[in-house]
């Protein structure tokens, strides 16, 4: 049981590899899983950033980026924040959607998290929360 459990966000990984377009079963299930899945779906992140995903990486990237705006914390806003400058417009529109939800779903916690990131910040990295802070009233700027 242990095994299993430690095995199954690297199973899902290689499914979200396998199947580009993941099926609603799949996307449940993975929400499922919970924080488990975080640092597979950060890792999928980091991969994507340095060019190592080839074919399909874009869409398993944005496939990672829409599970973790499901299932992320502001803990994760960093992370988002980072894909605020990238070229690829898919990529951004999943990271603002990501990092709105997470926004969304922990408005008092992400308000934390950004204000004390806040002045070490870049200005793309300040351009999307400024943006966010538009589309969230409830986020105190």
């Amino acid at each position: 049981k242990e095994v299993t459990d430690r095995l199954r966000p690297l199973r899902f990984l290689q499914q979200m590899q396998e199947e580009w377009d993941l099926d609603p079963e799949t996307v449940d299930a993975i929400i499922a899983e919970g924080a488990s899945m975080v640092p597979v779906l950060i890792g999928v992140l980091r991969g994507w950033a340095q060019d190592m995903l080839g074919e399909g990486g874009d869409d398993l990237a944005e496939n990672a980026l829409g599970l973790l705006g499901e299932i992320g914390s502001a803990a994760e806003i960093p992370h988002l924040l980072e894909f605020g400058g990238v070229e690829n417009k898919d990529i951004v529109g999943a990271a603002f959607w990501a990092l709105g939800r997470i926004i969304e779903r922990q408005t008092e916690e992400s308000t934390q998290a950004i204000a004390s990131m806040a002045a070490g910040l870049g200005p793309a990295e300040r351009l999307v929360l400024a943006n966010q802070i538009l589309h969230h009233p409830d986020l105190d700027p």
